[in-house]
């Protein structure tokens, strides 16, 4: 883990580390991007649950038809209705437990970047990264936001993905204070 040694930590105009990301650190990332979406969840607006329940009503209308033609009988058009309604049910339940639960714990398993060089400059240009066959260059409008959390700071460029840069590469909590109003400064600037 190296930093820039430059002329002071304040007025930098350059940072520059070297590391190895961690298990920990990817935890921290997929935490970090949970949060965002659970914050940014919209609540249920009235024409999405008059949609939902239009839908069923269109099943429940079939039924009905169904039954009055004597292809159904009451108790089955009551059992498919019901049916319908609780597999909706459970397929709202299993994407919410897969995205929450299995999804992040699959990406941790593939996750390539674990225990791999990192090679991360930060100046008023942009964020450029390097790890073993991926090089990146962002500029500071490509930069949607900053998280600063503990134990990483994470600079989004997209919904899905984020630069990691875990708080131990800075040698103190001056330069982590720096290196954060530097990004601050620069991405303001741009965005």
């Amino acid at each position: 883990m190296t930093g820039d040694a430059g002329p002071g930590l304040r007025g930098r105009d350059r940072f520059e580390f070297t590391y190895e990301l961690e298990p920990d650190d990817f935890r921290s990332l997929l935490a970090s991007q949970q949060a965002a979406l659970k914050a940014g969840r919209k609540p249920v607006s009235v024409l999405q649950l008059l949609a939902s329940m239009l839908m069923w009503l269109a099943v429940v209308v079939v039924l009905v038809w169904l039954q009055q033609r004597g292809i159904l009988n009451p108790r089955e058009m009551l059992v498919g209705a019901v049916g319908v309604l609780v597999g909706g049910l459970s397929i709202l339940g299993y994407q919410r437990w897969f995205y929450l639960k299995v999804f992040p714990r699959k990406l941790m398993e593939l996750n390539r970047f674990v225990g791999r060089p990192h090679d991360l400059a930060v100046d008023a240009a942009g964020v450029r990264t390097h790890v073993p066959g991926s090089t990146a260059h962002y500029e500071w409008d490509m930069v949607e936001r900053v998280d600063d959390r503990p134990d990483c700071i994470f600079l989004w460029v997209s919904g899905m993905a984020a630069i990691v840069v875990p708080g131990r590469v800075f040698a103190s909590a001056e330069e982590r204070a720096a290196f954060l109003a530097a990004v601050e400064e620069w991405a303001d600037a741009k965005n």
